[in-house]
């Protein structure tokens, strides 16, 4: 259905089924408004022997331009089962430009399966919401879909399963969030005769590419997938990775909210040893840095996962007092990265432990900041602006011959709020 003015539902939408490729689009807004409280699934993709068509599941709502109202239920269309094209779950919401505001739920499709000579691999889940140059404001719930099963063509040789959808990618414009935004969890691993396969990674949360967030609500990676079942004398599959809570390319964020990676997916059980379980997904990564601005909490999923992994590029990480993390913050040490604490009380911990690379440690106007860390982290060449009465820097485990603080100002302004912690 194409819509050019302005539409209410309540009932049920759906689009067509594949023939022989592609699941159809449900409805498809050129202008006006959509108001739905009902339920829109995009039609589900079908099994295709032509080599070089696709089998995914089609989109439940293609926003061209116009205003799109949810309280009821999207979903993206299932895939179907391609032989060498994808079969990847429909997209919810393919929003180019206009507006969409949600207070109920849009999920991705789940994903197909890529079928072989020997084995059936899960494909993945859709993503929930695709953004443009367009705006969004979510106080519902934002999904990618699951990603698709692993099947098994010869017993020897099982498939994994499926990627989780992303819940939502921003490519431009804005997105406010007040409610759930999760990654798809991972499809389970097929079971096999000899080993069972490996599940699919969570879905990341969410994907900002460009544009603009703020996070008042819970954005989480999806859990990863179950691993498959093993044979009597060989080993469950492996769980799938948990899902990254937040990647971020390049754009404005600012978290007043909760980010989490995703739990890693359950060990499949085998005859002689269960699989291992998946690790944890981080909480935010930053591929090629930038400035990331929390008043909330940021947390990586288990011991492995980091809560803020900078991977390249100059970064900047502002903390509000009330920023909470679990899990470490990483810097790329050949890049210029600042640490700015906010004004207001705030206390961080563990520099050069937990928190590293940071070269400027910068406290703002008004700021009166609890600092505590190692030689690495504070006294190792670290640029330090901005301390003054009211903040405190504690440095641990010091050795009195080995470090050298160095101020703007004389050492006897501020001589009474340095600390020397484990003094050795």
């Amino acid at each position: 259905m194409t819509i050019d003015g302005s539409l209410t539902n309540d009932g049920v939408f759906i689009g067509g089924a594949g023939t022989t490729a592609s699941g159809g689009t449900a409805v498809t807004l050129v202008a006006g408004r959509l108001s739905n409280s009902g339920l829109i699934t995009g039609g589900t993709g079908r099994l295709t022997f032509d080599s070089s068509a696709a089998a995914n599941g089609g989109i439940s709502v293609d926003v061209v331009a116009g205003r799109l109202t949810n309280s009821g239920a999207i979903t993206g269309g299932n895939g179907g089962t391609a032989l060498s094209g994808n079969a990847a779950g429909g997209i919810g919401v393919n929003l180019v430009t206009g507006s969409l505001t949600n207070s109920g739920t849009i999920t991705g499709g789940g994903g197909g399966t890529l079928a072989t000579y020997v084995y059936t691999i899960g494909q993945t889940g859709g993503t929930g919401v695709d953004v443009g140059a367009a705006s969004v404001m979510n106080s519902g719930t934002i999904a990618g879909g699951t990603g698709g099963q692993g099947g098994i063509f010869y017993p020897g040789l099982p498939g994994e399963g499926g990627i989780g959808g992303t819940g939502a990618v921003l490519a431009a414009g804005s997105l406010s969030n007040d409610g759930i935004i999760i990654g798809g969890r991972g499809g389970t691993g097929a079971a096999g005769v000899l080993n069972g396969a490996t599940g699919g990674a969570g879905g990341i949360g969410l994907y900002l590419a460009s544009g603009s967030l703020t996070n008042n609500g819970t954005i989480i990676g999806g859990t990863g997938g179950t691993g498959g079942t093993g044979g009597a004398h060989h080993s469950g599959g492996a769980g799938g990775t948990g899902g990254t809570g937040l990647v971020v390319a390049a754009a404005n964020l600012l978290n007043d909210g909760t980010i989490e990676g995703g739990a890693g997916g359950i060990g499949g059980t085998g005859g002689l040893q269960d699989g291992a379980n998946g690790i944890g997904g981080a909480g935010v990564i930053l591929p090629i840095g930038g400035t990331l601005t929390d008043a909330g909490f940021i947390g990586g999923i288990g011991t492995a996962a980091d809560a803020v992994y900078f991977a390249a590029g100059a970064s900047r990480l502002i903390l509000d007092p009330t920023a909470r993390f679990s899990g470490a913050i990483v810097t790329n040490a050949s890049f210029s990265n600042t640490l700015e604490l906010a004004p207001g009380t705030g206390t961080i911990t563990s520099l050069g432990s937990s928190v590293t690379n940071f070269g400027t440690i910068q406290f703002d106007n008004s700021a009166a900041w609890f600092v505590a860390g190692n030689t690495a982290g504070i006294a190792a060449g670290q640029m330090i602006t901005g301390f003054t009465a009211g903040d405190t820097i504690e440095l641990t485990s010091f050795v009195s011959t080995g470090s050298i603080f160095t101020f703007n100002s004389t050492l006897s302004d501020y001589i009474s709020l340095i600390r020397l912690a484990n003094h050795v």
